[in-house]
């Protein structure tokens, strides 16, 4: 999927847009999910513990907590990688992200809600760079870089359709 900045604010399955700060990363978390059909999805994730600053579409609330699954770690002997997800690095302390994500809920196996980002973008300098894949973008190309001032001008669209 492209992870371009018209992609992510077209994507209809983001319920929360948002910009934050990481707070924290806590330890890796191995989830179970069982699905409609009565298949199970198993994964492993990092939680990423991230202050809401400002919110451009959903429910948060500026200056709340909310916890972001970066897939991919190793849990209960179980490992689980995958390059679609961002790189752990872009999680450090700190670090400012703009975020698509989905639905705020806890799978079966969860005890906290928890949002799984669809597209995540790295606040450098007056800057934005996509980081929603690991290894930089779905095609390898170098990473979308907007300037964060055109980048708010393309989520006005999201305060109409929201």
């Amino acid at each position: 999927m492209d992870s371009n900045p018209t992609a992510a604010v077209a994507f209809p399955l983001n319920d929360n847009v948002f910009e934050g700060a990481v707070v924290s990363r806590r330890p890796d978390v191995h989830v179970i999910d069982k699905l409609d059909d009565g298949s199970t999805f198993e994964a492993v994730y990092t939680p990423i513990v991230v202050r809401v600053d400002r919110v451009h579409k959903g429910g948060l609330k500026a200056g709340s907590e909310i916890v972001l699954r970066s897939m991919g770690g190793v849990a209960d002997g179980v490992k689980y990688v995958t390059e679609e997800a961002p790189a752990k690095g872009t999680f450090a302390k700190g670090h400012k992200l703009l975020v698509f994500a989905g639905s705020q809920e806890a799978v079966d196996s969860e005890s906290t809600a928890a949002v799984t980002p669809h597209f995540v973008y790295l606040e450098s300098g007056t800057y934005l760079v996509d980081a929603t894949y690991a290894s930089g973008t779905a095609d390898d190309s170098p990473a979308s870089r907007l300037s964060k001032a055109e980048f708010k001008v393309k989520l006005r669209s999201l305060k109409a359709s929201s």
